[in-house]
């Protein structure tokens, strides 16, 4: 996947049980299509869910949603960790 990653553009979402490894692999595809010169970046959802919401109260915060954002716009290659699940929970704010 990470050497397709260098030529092509797609989406790919890594599924299973908390602890089997899904975030370490994804990682390391991060790091081999960086060290190939494509930029990375790796965004918790939900530190960024937490940023968001705090973002509606504190003008810094939502300075920080703003950049953040616009850096995940721009990035070659997005990680998104626990999208969907924040650590497995059905009702979390990501989910929502």
């Amino acid at each position: 996947l990470a050497k397709k990653m260098l030529t092509d553009n797609f989406n790919v979402m890594l599924m299973g049980k908390p602890g089997t490894g899904k975030t370490s692999l994804a990682l390391a595809m991060l790091d081999a299509v960086h060290k190939k010169n494509k930029t990375t970046m790796f965004v918790s959802t939900m530190a960024f869910s937490l940023l968001l919401k705090k973002s509606f109260n504190d003008k810094n915060a939502k300075f920080q949603v703003e950049k953040v954002s616009s850096a995940m716009k721009r990035a070659d290659v997005l990680l998104l960790d626990d999208f969907g699940t924040e650590g497995g929970m059905n009702s979390s704010p990501v989910y929502d």
